[in-house]
């Protein structure tokens, strides 16, 4: 889909788009609880993400009217309606299927949490990404974009390192944890979404988890 778009914007190459849609899907999970957006509002974060792409690069006179070009191409493409963003009327725009949405809201969220220098399944990278799971389990919102952030982990980290982010993601990590056990139950409702299996021993110890908890507290 965002291959053939791309085709239709001949000017935005596809990390430049991705970027964008990425950002506007951030902005609406984020400030809209209705899902819809301006088109000045979208115009906005168009033009800064094509500034933020440029980096250091950007020169305001050399590149500004290659950034509105771009950004009234992107425009354009939504209002003959690709299938990604759709008009709402009133100068509203969505995202089609709130699955695209989730979609490039992990790719926000990967950016943040990946697109750094550390080594994969390093302490420092394997902390921060655990934490940041952690920090959005409650919130059903985020459900696809965690369950597709744990498959992009147990497809990019070895099993050695998968195992042991598995290990720190179920840890209690408090006595309200230790009674919902939100890491383990997340790490087994999202078991199918893993496209590297992790360890039968994880597997048993998560449920192990979730059986004594449910004892605990029946």
């Amino acid at each position: 889909m965002v291959s053939w778009w791309c085709n239709q914007l001949s000017t935005i190459p596809i990390p430049k788009l991705i970027r964008i849609l990425s950002n506007i899907a951030t902005y609406i999970h984020e400030n809209s609880a209705s899902g819809l957006m301006h088109e000045e509002k979208m115009k906005e974060i168009c033009i800064q993400s094509i500034k933020d792409s440029l980096s250091n690069h950007f020169d305001s006179k050399a590149n500004m009217q290659e950034i509105e070009n771009q950004t009234s191409e992107f425009v354009r493409t939504i209002c003959e309606d690709v299938g990604i963003l759709a008009s709402r009327g009133g100068s509203l725009y969505d995202f089609l299927h709130l699955t695209f949405q989730k979609i490039y809201l992990f790719t926000t969220y990967q950016h943040r949490n990946y697109g750094t220098k550390q080594r994969k399944g390093d302490e420092s990278s394997l902390q921060n990404i655990t934490q940041s799971l952690r920090y959005h389990m409650n919130d059903p919102r985020f459900c696809v974009p965690i369950a597709l952030a744990l498959g992009k982990i147990s497809y990019s980290w070895s099993q050695h390192d998968f195992d042991r982010f598995c290990y720190e993601f179920i840890k209690e990590q408090d006595k309200f944890n230790s009674l919902h056990l939100f890491g383990a139950y997340t790490l087994i409702n999202c078991v199918n979404d893993l496209v590297n299996y992790r360890s039968d021993k994880i597997l048993f110890d998560t449920l192990d988890r979730l059986i004594i908890s449910v004892g605990q507290h029946q």
